[in-house]
């Protein structure tokens, strides 16, 4: 794994969410709300988009393979399932007897 994945600090994210809550300040106190209102406003709009942006590069992959036990009850399942299918299966009608069917 590369030393920047290994990290769970990513400095480009905190420095985007630093901006945005600068933004976010100025922006409340822009629009007329008290100093310390439009700080704590840009502190959580800041932290929020950071927060968005781990996640949205966030790389976290599945695990492959179900776990042992798991696995076996799957197995188990696919088995009972395709031997009901094979009991359940009715041959499909031919042309002439869809045509030719009597109604009741």
């Amino acid at each position: 794994m590369k030393e920047e994945q290994k990290s769970s600090v990513h400095w480009e994210e905190i420095t985007a969410g630093l901006l945005v809550g600068m933004l976010f300040t100025i922006g409340f106190y822009l629009l007329g709300y008290s100093g310390w209102f439009g700080l704590i406003l840009g502190a959580v709009g800041g932290f929020a988009f950071c927060w968005i942006l781990s996640w949205w590069d966030s790389t976290d992959e599945p695990a492959q393979e179900p776990p042992p036990i798991l696995k076996k009850t799957l197995n188990q399942v696919t088995k009972q399932r395709q031997s009901q299918k094979q009991k359940d299966v009715k041959p499909k009608p031919g042309i002439l007897e869809v045509l030719f069917r009597h109604r009741k």
